[in-house]
């Protein structure tokens, strides 16, 4: 895995060199070093970037995440659930 991972990052090194930005005379790699100027640093602690819920579908495939309903696809729930996604409550 770390020989993958270095040349995929030679690879992509190479041609953010070699790439220019459109309607810039940048390189990508320039550009990068100079938006890099501005990230702040990652976070030392780990922190959850989502939540995880539980949730169910009902009959007319319509999903409640408290306060907001979505309605989830047809073709969704059969590669979810198979064909018996209509016994879900």
């Amino acid at each position: 895995m770390n020989e993958l991972n270095e040349y995929l990052q030679d690879w992509c090194l190479k041609e953010a060199r070699r790439t220019h930005v459109p309607n810039k005379s940048e390189t990508v790699l320039e550009m990068w070093e100079k938006e890099k100027e501005s990230l702040h640093p990652l976070p030392t602690n780990r922190f959850e970037a989502c939540n995880l819920l539980s949730c169910k579908v009902n009959k007319t495939s319509l999903i409640t995440v408290e306060p907001i309903v979505i309605l989830c696809p047809v073709a969704m729930l059969v590669k979810l659930y198979g064909q018996n996604f209509l016994s879900i409550e």
